[in-house]
């Protein structure tokens, strides 16, 4: 179905051969050296993370395929790679092959090095790919005291009192990091429960967060912050 879906609508793409497994794909990949690697995640004992541990060299880009919405589609978003989940549609097919050209030929292997690292590690260790003016950043979410919205980017603080500029909403990152002790404690800020050094009460409140900021705090998201901040504090064991 995919070769079918890239010779009708994507007619800029050669494909150079179909592979069933991940060992005859690396064959392949070492003899062609492709520019873009249609990925399935899982491949009978296989999956397609193990193909990309074992090269040597990674020179090509790669659009996942998978019909599993499973922890694997975190780890590449946080990576910043390109999936596409079955059924495949003509549309997104051709939406992912455009981004991956815009993209260009800079950090391939960091991209793939942060996904491999996100893979085997949770939570607060995995890394975070930011989009910046110049290419990409990779930082640990632990790394992160807030995000906050400006039009159609975003800030993004450190614990090194560093502030990078991101050309994706906050919305994109609230959805991203909500699963990962995020909360979004008012329309232009998302905050690291990590981070919180003291929470100060009123109408809505003051957060006091360990870099010596201060975020406001929606008078309608004040019993849920203090219910994630609870949550927190029982999962963590502080």
């Amino acid at each position: 179905m995919l070769n079918n879906l890239l010779g009708e609508y994507c007619p800029e793409i050669e494909v150079l051969e179909s592979c069933g497994s991940a060992s005859e794909a690396a064959n392949s990949i070492l003899q062609h050296q492709p520019d873009i690697v249609f990925l399935d995640v899982e491949m009978h004992n296989e999956t397609g993370f193990d193909l990309l541990k074992n090269l040597k060299e990674v020179k090509f880009d790669v659009i996942f395929t998978t019909a599993h919405e499973k922890y694997a589609i975190q780890a590449i978003r946080f990576s910043a790679l390109d999936y596409l989940m079955k059924p495949i549609l003509a549309e997104e097919l051709k939406k992912s092959i455009s981004r991956v050209f815009e993209k260009g030929s800079a950090n391939k292997e960091k991209h793939l090095d942060a996904l491999i690292y996100n893979i085997n590690y949770t939570n607060a260790d995995k890394k975070l790919a930011l989009p910046t003016a110049n290419g990409y950043m990779f930082i640990s979410i632990s790394d992160i005291v807030r995000c906050e919205a400006s039009d159609n980017y975003t800030y993004f603080y450190l614990a090194d009192k560093s502030k990078i500029l991101v050309s994706k909403t906050l919305m994109e990152y609230e959805r991203l990091l909500s699963n990962y002790y995020f909360f979004r404690t008012h329309q232009s800020h998302l905050v690291n429960l990590r981070r919180i050094s003291f929470y100060e009460k009123g109408e809505g409140g003051i957060l006091f967060m360990n870099d010596d900021s201060k975020v406001e705090v929606s008078r309608r998201r004040k019993t849920q912050l203090i219910d994630a901040i609870s949550e927190f504090a029982i999962m963590s064991g502080h």
